[in-house]
């Protein structure tokens, strides 16, 4: 199928995802871990000039460094030079990020460095709120995105944690042409393969959603069922970033 979008058009959607990322994190920054397993019910009180804040954030700042690598080194930069980016820039990591960083100072080089057996953070959501970009490099193109998100989510994640890229990437890249919010998340669904309990997750949220669920008992059922699967190594309590349940969230 070709689409045409015009440059316009081209250029506001871009600012539009990017806006939408920026605002997303500055508002979510105040919950962060503060509501472990359950849902937080207090408001949130936001206002334009926080949205700044959101550059403090790994989940801009790594993938401002990943974009930077690209713009010096080409589309076809190496994943070593990605991960040395990483590894000596300034700025905190943690858990997969954090990892693979270590990696690098220990000779140990994608994609082996996202591989369980060298990251134990595999399954996180690091490359999850790190691949937003590359959604919005691929307008109306999921399976070009796919293919990016492949090659870049293993750097710093494997299975799961690559999934979660992979998922996002592919709702910025159908938001382009997308008709419905149901459509865009069921191109997200269908690029995940068949099989995997990532694909099962969000299979259970669409069965939900389907049976017309509140949002609040989707969010109950998915975390009775999934809550304690692949939980990240570091956390304790009920806190989980695992990406297939991130995802589920989306």
């Amino acid at each position: 199928q070709q689409v045409t979008i015009s440059k316009d058009t081209l250029k506001d959607k871009i600012a539009g995802g990017w806006a939408g990322k920026m605002i997303g994190v500055s508002y979510g920054v105040p919950t962060e871990f503060k509501a472990l397993g359950k849902m937080y019910e207090d408001s949130i009180h936001w206002t334009p000039v926080r949205v700044k804040d959101a550059l403090w954030e790994d989940d801009l700042y790594v993938q401002l460094t990943l974009m930077d690598v690209m713009d010096k080194h080409g589309m076809q930069a190496e994943q070593k030079k990605y991960q040395e980016a990483l590894a000596t820039a300034g700025f905190r990591l943690w858990h997969a990020n954090v990892q693979t960083r270590k990696n690098y100072f220990d000779s140990i080089f994608p994609p082996q460095s996202g591989q369980p057996e060298f990251n134990l953070h595999a399954d996180d959501i690091d490359f999850q709120i790190e691949a937003d970009y590359i959604g919005f490099m691929c307008p109306g193109m999921p399976q070009t995105a796919n293919k990016m998100a492949d090659y870049m989510g293993h750097i710093m994640n494997y299975g799961d944690g690559v999934y979660g890229g992979v998922f996002v990437t592919a709702l910025h890249s159908a938001a382009f042409t997308a008709e419905s919010v149901e459509e865009l998340c069921r191109i997200g669904t269908e690029i995940i393969p068949e099989g995997t309990k990532f694909r099962m997750l969000l299979e259970d949220v669409w069965a939900s959603y389907r049976a017309g669920d509140s949002f609040a008992l989707c969010w109950q059922k998915i975390e009775n069922k999934w809550g304690n699967d692949d939980r990240c190594p570091e956390l304790c309590g009920h806190g989980n970033i695992d990406a297939k349940l991130n995802s589920g969230y989306v």
